[in-house]
């Protein structure tokens, strides 16, 4: 449902707070952004990143060049 109303929050907002999470060494669970623009970041359980080397900052880079 739309409301006709600007979003709150710009892509570039989501992109560096996920990235200053992933910079943190934090794995990334998900994010929840309200209607009124606050984004959430959810975090592993344990906090950790895995031991395998993960590919989102590359997939955010990718995206963000679109």
């Amino acid at each position: 449902m739309s409301t006709g109303r600007r979003a709150s929050f710009k892509q570039d907002d989501v992109t560096r707070a996920v990235r200053g999470v992933l910079r943190a060494g934090v794995q990334l669970a998900g994010v929840v952004i309200s209607p009124n623009g606050v984004i959430s970041l959810t975090v592993a359980a344990d906090g950790n990143l895995p031991d395998e080397t993960d590919d989102l900052d590359d997939r955010i880079d990718r995206f963000a060049a679109r």
